[in-house]
C-alpha cells in the first residue's frame, strides 16, 4: 500500500485558487480517479474502475481542474536539466526526472520549496548558462522564490517565459543579476501580487542597457529602478498597463548588436545608436519610421529603372518601418520621436525583395551582394570571402543574370541633373559607354548620338 498526497485546485476568472488538500491509498502502484462536472469535483477511486483514469503511483501529484472547460490536468514536480553541450537550462514539470539524472551530460536541479539562492546559481553554474528554456509543462508549477534565478552573464535568450507562473512568488532577489548579453525578456504576463523582494530585479540595465524588457502588466521602471538618476539612464524599458498597449520613453538599437522586438510598442524617442560619419554611405534597416530628410539623403531601390550593370535608388522625403535604404548621412544619430517601434520580422530571401534587410548579424549568402561604402559599389560575395553585416544593415539579392563581381550604385537625387551621385566602376571590366543618362535619369545602354544635355559619369554633358 503506497500513499500520496495531492493538492487540488481550481481554476477561475481570478486565477489558481487552493481548494484543500487530501490523502488516498494507491492499490496495486495505480491510482484511479474521475472528474464529476456536476459539482466540479474530483473523486479518487478504489480498485479497478472502467470510468476511471490512472497514472504512475510514485510522486507527487497536483490537479489543476479547469471548471471552465471541465477538464483537470495533472502537475507534476517540477525541475530544471542543465545541458552542459548546449549550455541551456530547460525547465520542466513532467515525468521524466530520473531520465535527464541518468543523462551523463545533464545536471538536474529542484525548483520547487527554494530556501536559498537557485541552486544552479549556487553551483555555480549560471556562470556557463547562454539559453533558458520553459517547456509548456511547467506552466503547472508554482515555484515561491526566483532569487538569482536568471544571474547568468553569458545568457543570450529565454525561450518560452509565458509558461513561467509567478502568482507564487514572493521573492524575485537579482533576478536578472549581472545580465550583459540578454537580447530581450518579456516579463508582462508575471503576476506580481505576492512578490515582497524584488531589489536588483533590473540589475541587468547597469550591464547592458541594450536589452529590452517588457515589464510586469501593471507597474514602471519606477518600480524596479532606485534613484531618479539610473532612472533617467535607463533605456529599453517598456510598459503596459493592460498586456495590449506597450510603451517605452527610451528606446536605443545599438550597432553590433541583434534587433529584437517581440511586440510593436510605442516610444516617446527611438535612437539608432550607430556613429554615422558625414558623407560615409552606408545601408539601413529599422524598425521603425524616421524624417529622411532629417539626417542626410535616403535612397530607395527603384526596380524600374535598374539595370543589368547598375542598381538605382530613388531619393525620398520619408521612410516606413522595416523598409531598407542607402543614406548618405550628415554626421547626425538617427532619432524620432512619438513613434511606433514594430515587430522585428526578419526577413527572407524570395524573388521579390532585391534588398534585404537583417535584424540579425549575418552572412552574406553566396553570390548575393554588399554594399562596400569604400567605392559605391555592390560587391558580390563568392566561395573565397565571407562577408558578414551587422543588425539594421541590408544586403542585395539580384535577379536579373548578372556574372559581374562588381555593380554600380546610381542615386538619383533631387539635383537639377536628376542624379546626385554615380559610383564607377574602376577595378572591373563594365561597360562605361553604358553610364549615359537622361537629365530625368533614363539609362541607355550605350553613348547616345543624338544632340542634346546627357548626365555621364555624374556629370553633365553636352553632345553636339
Amino acid at each position: 500500500m503506497t500513499k500520496g498526497t495531492f493538492s487540488i485546485y481550481r481554476v477561475d476568472d481570478f486565477g489558481l485558487a487552493e481548494m484543500g488538500a487530501a490523502e488516498s491509498n494507491l492499490e496495486n502502484d495505480l491510482l484511479y480517479w474521475e472528474f464529476s462536472s456536476n459539482n466540479n469535483t474530483i473523486g479518487f477511486l478504489p480498485g479497478n474502475r472502467t470510468n476511471g483514469y490512472k497514472m504512475d503511483a510514485e510522486g507527487t501529484y497536483t490537479f489543476i481542474l479547469d471548471t471552465e472547460h471541465n477538464t483537470v490536468s495533472v502537475r507534476k514536480p517540477s525541475y530544471a536539466a542543465y545541458d552542459t553541450k548546449s549550455n541551456t537550462l530547460t525547465f520542466y514539470a513532467d515525468d521524466n526526472r530520473a531520465m535527464h539524472e541518468a543523462n551523463s551530460d545533464e545536471t538536474v536541479f529542484n525548483t520547487d520549496d527554494q530556501e536559498e539562492d537557485s541552486e544552479w546559481h549556487v553551483a555555480g553554474i549560471n556562470h556557463n548558462i547562454a539559453k533558458v528554456v520553459f517547456t509548456p509543462s511547467f506552466a503547472y508549477a508554482r515555484p515561491t522564490k526566483m532569487d538569482y534565478w536568471f544571474s547568468m552573464e553569458k545568457l543570450t535568450s529565454i525561450e518560452g517565459i509565458e509558461y513561467l507562473n509567478t502568482s507564487d512568488v514572493t521573492s524575485m532577489y537579482a533576478l536578472f543579476y549581472g545580465c550583459r548579453n540578454l537580447q530581450y525578456v518579456d516579463i508582462s504576463n508575471f503576476v506580481m501580487d505576492k512578490v515582497e523582494d524584488i531589489r536588483h530585479i533590473l540589475t541587468l540595465f547597469g550591464d547592458s542597457e541594450k536589452t529590452l524588457i517588457y515589464l510586469p502588466k501593471g507597474t514602471t521602471a519606477k518600480d524596479y529602478v532606485p534613484s531618479t538618476a539610473q532612472l533617467s539612464n535607463s533605456f529599453n524599458i517598456v510598459e503596459t498597463t493592460d498586456g495590449v498597449n506597450y510603451t517605452c520613453e527610451n528606446f536605443q538599437l545599438f550597432d553590433g548588436f541583434d534587433f529584437v522586438v517581440p511586440k510593436t510598442f510605442t516610444a516617446t524617442k527611438a535612437t539608432l545608436n550607430r556613429t554615422l560619419t558625414t558623407d560615409n554611405k552606408t545601408t539601413v534597416y529599422l524598425p521603425f519610421e524616421f524624417n529622411a530628410t532629417e539626417f542626410g539623403k535616403v535612397y530607395a531601390y527603384n526596380e524600374e529603372k535598374t539595370a543589368k550593370d547598375s542598381v538605382v535608388f530613388d531619393m525620398v522625403m520619408s521612410t516606413t518601418t522595416n523598409t531598407p535604404y542607402i543614406i548618405v548621412p550628415n554626421g547626425q544619430e538617427i532619432s524620432a520621436e512619438n513613434v511606433v517601434v514594430a515587430t522585428t520580422n526578419i526577413a527572407e530571401k524570395t524573388d521579390t525583395v532585391p534588398m534585404i534587410g537583417v535584424y540579425k548579424k549575418a552572412f552574406v549568402p553566396q553570390n548575393d551582394y554588399f554594399y562596400d561604402d569604400a567605392d559605391g559599389m555592390l560587391k558580390k560575395v563568392t566561395a573565397d570571402n565571407d562577408v558578414a553585416i551587422n543588425a539594421g544593415n541590408a544586403y542585395f539579392m539580384l535577379d536579373n543574370g548578372l556574372s559581374a563581381d562588381a555593380v554600380k550604385v546610381v542615386l538619383m537625387g533631387d539635383v537639377v541633373t536628376g542624379i546626385e551621385s554615380t559610383f564607377n566602376d574602376q577595378h572591373s571590366t563594365l561597360d562605361t559607354q553604358r553610364s549615359w543618362y537622361t537629365i530625368d535619369g533614363r539609362m541607355f545602354s550605350s553613348k547616345p548620338t543624338q544632340k542634346g544635355l546627357y548626365i555621364h559619369n555624374g556629370k553633365k554633358v553636352v553632345i553636339k
